[in-house]
């Protein structure tokens, strides 16, 4: 029996490809996730436009994870930048295929596609099923194989790897004209909300201590030219190792199987891993799994309580 801790994203995608498969399975969470009520996916999240070539795999396995999924919208993406930044000189890339590359708009200007907003908060709650138990349960006590979906809580389970644990605000806004794209603008996410498409989800920007700089819907209104009205806003964590900020998936020299250290790019990264796991499951070893992302690439360093 498969026994999956964790309600999350990455424990309730899980569930949904084994239930899909028909594989017998278990799952124990508290009913709340960490999962923002709207996320965003495209290629070149973070300060560069070079990629691994295992991230344009994964990211071909989220176009089409997305693509099928209604709670989720596509959009062309443009994206301003710093003069003479890391994505700034980096634009030229060719450590991707063309049709996903940059291509210059203006100076520090530039687009590519696609991008998705995604529901994530009512993905998580669509893939859950009856396999589900509300009960906080101890890892090392469940019997058969346990995968930890665990989130925040996988740092209490290992020594010896260390964790950074990073704040995440997204602002939900009505703007005066609907979006038509998804904009990157000064540290800011905007895209429309998939369960409302007249509205407008910004990843806010936060400080390093985790403080709302408070300036989303000025950045907004100043890069689509129209008033944007500020209606709620959502705080969560991420957590990622500290090393290479790269998800573990598949399994640990002690039989435990993790599906963990998504950070901010869960839903980027959990179509290509959920399949990565179902099939490792399977197989009963990691052979399938790229090393860059396997459960045990810092076995040197694990000390397992």
């Amino acid at each position: 029996m498969i026994q999956i801790v964790g309600d999350g994203l990455a424990g309730s995608l899980l569930a949904r490809a084994l239930r899909e498969k028909g594989v017998s399975f278990r799952q124990f969470g508290d009913g709340n996730t960490n999962t923002p009520p709207v996320g965003f996916v495209h290629l070149f999240q973070g300060r560069t436009f070079h990629r691994d070539p295992v991230e344009v795999v994964a990211f071909r396995k989220a176009i089409a994870f997305w693509r099928a999924e209604p709670l989720a919208l596509e959009w062309d993406v443009e994206r301003w930048v710093r003069p003479g930044d890391r994505l700034h000189r980096s634009a030229d890339t060719d450590t991707v295929p063309e049709e996903y590359r940059p291509s210059e708009l203006g100076p520090q200007h530039y687009s590519y596609r696609p991008g998705f907003s995604v529901a994530a908060q009512a993905v998580v709650e669509k893939a859950r099923g009856p396999e589900l138990e509300i009960k906080r349960v101890d890892c090392g006590k469940l019997e058969g194989t346990v995968v930890e979906a665990t989130g925040l809580f996988i740092e209490e389970s290992f020594e010896g790897i260390p964790w950074d644990t990073n704040p995440g605000r997204t602002v939900e806004a009505k703007p005066e004209q609907e979006p038509d794209r998804m904009l990157l603008y000064r540290g800011c996410h905007l895209a429309g909300d998939p369960r409302q498409p007249d509205h407008l989800t910004i990843g806010g920007r936060v400080s390093s201590k985790g403080e709302a700089k408070g300036d989303e819907t000025n950045l907004a209104e100043e890069v689509t030219g129209h008033r944007v009205r500020e209606l709620n806003e959502w705080w969560g964590e991420r957590m990622a190792n500290a090393i290479d900020r790269w998800p573990q998936v598949g399994w640990l020299p002690d039989g435990r199987f993790l599906l963990v250290g998504f950070g901010g790019r869960a839903l980027f990264w959990l179509p290509y891993c959920v399949e990565l796991a179902v099939e490792a499951l399977e197989r009963g070893d990691n052979e399938e799994i790229p090393l860059s992302l396997r459960a045990d690439r810092f076995q040197d360093r694990l000390n397992l309580k």
